[in-house]
């Protein structure tokens, strides 16, 4: 795997827009943008000060933008406008744009002399209100470069108009995410053969009752939902969502750590959960994608299952074989530990490298290869 090194000479000029969150996906790359060397002013365009909110991730939110959508999108535009007025970018960079006006960011790429990325963590072309919508679709066709996690979508962001289309998995946050270090207490009262930290849905509930007899642990919200599928799951849930090192302790001390790939989520790809559970130094069986499978070498690296049988069949073979258990999760360890935010945030570099035709920018090294298979 290439070495990308960090940029020298002519820092380039980054206005990053996102959701200002902390621990969030963009905090992960800003980081990463900036120990590359670039100079990044960050433009929170979720809408959460034009609503007077300081959170986008609740129901309150979510009901006030349905019935405010409009006027916070006039308001956050005219805010953005007046933010870049007079700078100038080599790179605008847009996550998960849902509120401002694609020809607007367009407009102001061209008069600040920058380029047009966008980094959708979602399917854009997915007809689901929290995952797109005409902001989302009609940026598609005007930026300079469209990053996916799914590789099965290029074709179809192609087909959509993209001038050029990048296939970027996720990674991980080293600070986020690592093997925890617990006290043998708290690895007693944690200790699970089962676990999952994530929230709630129909097709994750449908996976885990065929489990639940093996002592699975649940942290996330929602979960009541699934008391009238399998009432056992009232003994599986053990709390809320679980943040930072909460997480970590969790995934590092539970025999097994599931993860589903939902369909609402890209179906054939991967998610977060993919390379964050794994960076936790545990074992992770996750049901069987194309896109796992060419990430990671099944059996060696990862654990997957296709159907609830196959599913309770590696359960059982890994709970009695700790030995297969503590291999494999060694093994996908070493795997993602060098699938950092930060080489994300290269890898998209080297792409602005190669369409602004400043080879200085960067030494050494060449564009990477995507997060593909080795």
């Amino acid at each position: 795997m290439p070495v990308l090194t960090p940029l020298r000479a002519g820092r380039p000029q980054i206005l990053y827009l996102g959701r200002d969150q902390p621990a969030s996906l963009e905090k992960c790359f800003l980081k990463g943008f900036q120990a590359a060397g670039c100079d990044v002013c960050f433009f929170d365009i979720t809408g959460t000060r034009e609503l007077r909110c300081g959170d986008d991730t609740g129901l309150p939110f979510r009901l006030l933008m349905r019935l405010f959508e409009r006027s916070v999108s006039r308001a956050l535009s005219r805010r953005l406008s007046r933010f870049a007025e007079g700078k100038s970018f080599d790179l605008i960079f847009c996550h998960k744009n849902m509120l401002v006006p694609a020809e607007l960011l367009r407009d102001l790429a061209d008069r600040s002399g920058a380029l047009l990325y966008c980094y959708h963590p979602d399917n854009p072309l997915s007809p689901h209100r929290s995952h797109s919508n005409k902001n989302t679709h009609a940026l598609i066709p005007i930026a300079d470069c469209y990053f996916t996690f799914l590789r099965h979508m290029l074709p179809s962001l192609k087909q959509a108009g993209a001038r050029r289309v990048e296939y970027l998995p996720f990674a991980y946050d080293p600070d986020l995410r690592h093997p925890a270090d617990l006290l043998d207490a708290e690895r007693q009262q944690l200790h699970c053969p089962l676990a999952f930290v994530g929230n709630y849905a129909p097709d994750r509930a449908e996976w885990f009752q065929h489990v639940l007899d093996f002592g699975l642990a649940l942290w996330g919200s929602g979960w009541d939902a699934a008391y009238s599928l399998d009432a056992r799951f009232r003994q599986a849930v053990k709390g809320p969502p679980q943040y930072g090192e909460s997480f970590c302790k969790i995934y590092s001390s539970c025999d097994i750590g599931l993860n589903i790939i939902r369909a609402l989520q890209g179906g054939d790809g991967h998610n977060m959960r993919t390379f964050e559970a794994m960076a936790c130094g545990g074992l992770v069986m996750s049901n069987r994608t194309t896109e796992l499978v060419d990430l990671f070498l099944e059996n060696e690296e990862m654990v997957c299952f296709s159907n609830p049988q196959e599913m309770r069949e590696k359960v059982i073979h890994y709970l009695d074989h700790p030995g297969d258990r503590a291999r494999i999760a060694s093994a996908g360890y070493a795997r993602v530990k060098g699938e950092t935010y930060s080489r994300r945030a290269q890898q998209i570099l080297q792409v602005l490298v190669q369409q602004t035709e400043k080879p200085d920018w960067v030494t050494g090294g060449s564009r990477g290869e995507n997060g593909e298979r080795r």
